[in-house]
């Protein structure tokens, strides 16, 4: 469903790499689910720095909620990130950061099976998407 690049798999089943399915999601998905889907509780900022971004992006008062929203539930797959890489703990937290982008420019998109981005670089990638900018060099290449 997120299109390429895809793994090295069988040619019938055409799966997204990591970096393409976690860009289609907040890029695409999102929107869709949260349709179907109302907020439960209070829409607020994760951040003063998630929401600078949000108001840079996005003018339409629907969109900044649509923008604030995402940025809660990407909090939640930060968290879920940093709880991969070391652990659950404020430190493990540091790990990921909206504000320190994966500098790393790969020379070619890594398609096996089992590959996935670093969490920053996971982090950035959902970013993008969910703010409609390209995909990052850190995964991959236009």
């Amino acid at each position: 469903m997120g299109g390429a690049p895809f793994k090295l798999r069988d040619e019938r089943a055409l799966v997204s790499v990591e970096g393409q399915a976690d860009y289609y999601a907040y890029r695409s998905c999102l929107a869709r689910i949260f349709k179907k889907l109302p907020a439960s509780g209070l829409i607020s900022p994760v951040n003063a720095f998630t929401d600078s971004l949000c108001k840079k992006t996005f003018t339409k008062f629907d969109d900044l909620v649509f923008c604030t929203r995402a940025f809660q539930v990407l909090e939640i797959e930060r968290m879920y990130l940093a709880y991969l890489s070391k652990g659950v703990s404020e430190s493990a937290l540091l790990t990921t950061a909206y504000d320190k982008p994966d500098l790393t420019n790969v020379t070619q998109v890594e398609t096996k099976e089992d590959f996935y981005p670093s969490g920053q670089c996971r982090l950035d990638t959902m970013m993008a998407g969910l703010l409609q900018k390209p995909r990052p060099r850190c995964w991959f290449l236009p």
